[in-house]
């Protein structure tokens, strides 16, 4: 990996981790990339769940988050959680292959269950809580 880490671009606080990382890696044998890989992706949700909590100025109100492709504010629900796949099948006691079902299906639907910023899949869960009492499944 030749392509070295700019501080513009990361936190301080994560350039000299991330730094470490990528020489971690060069120096890695390949059977264990799969784990690696599996590793960075939880690390990954934790992080996309960290932006989907709303931000609080001094005074605990809500403040409005920039999605910098758009530049357009989004307010966020205070109340609003947001899980990952991984997250909501643990949650619920539903295998990640059969939450993909029921998204396939049409049972969670795009935009009222879950999001998809960027590509990536975040669960509402008040509207997953919602779906499971209307079905009289069990989490």
């Amino acid at each position: 990996m030749s392509e070295k880490l700019t501080v513009e671009k990361i936190s301080h606080c994560l350039a000299d981790p991330l730094a470490r990382l990528q020489q971690a890696l060069a120096q890695a044998p390949v059977q264990a990339l799969p784990a690696l890989i599996g590793e960075l992706e939880k690390l990954k949700a934790q992080a996309w769940s960290k932006l989907s909590r709303p931000s609080t100025d001094n005074g605990g109100q809500p403040m409005p988050v920039f999605d910098r492709s758009e530049s357009i504010p989004v307010t966020q629900d205070p109340d609003m959680e947001y899980l990952s796949i991984h997250d909501l099948a643990n949650r619920i006691g539903y295998a990640e292959g059969t939450i993909r079902n029921l998204m396939s299906n049409g049972a969670f639907k795009l935009g009222e269950h879950y999001l998809k910023p960027r590509g990536r899949i975040f669960f509402k869960w008040p509207a997953v809580q919602s779906w499971l009492e209307a079905t009289g499944r069990q989490g």
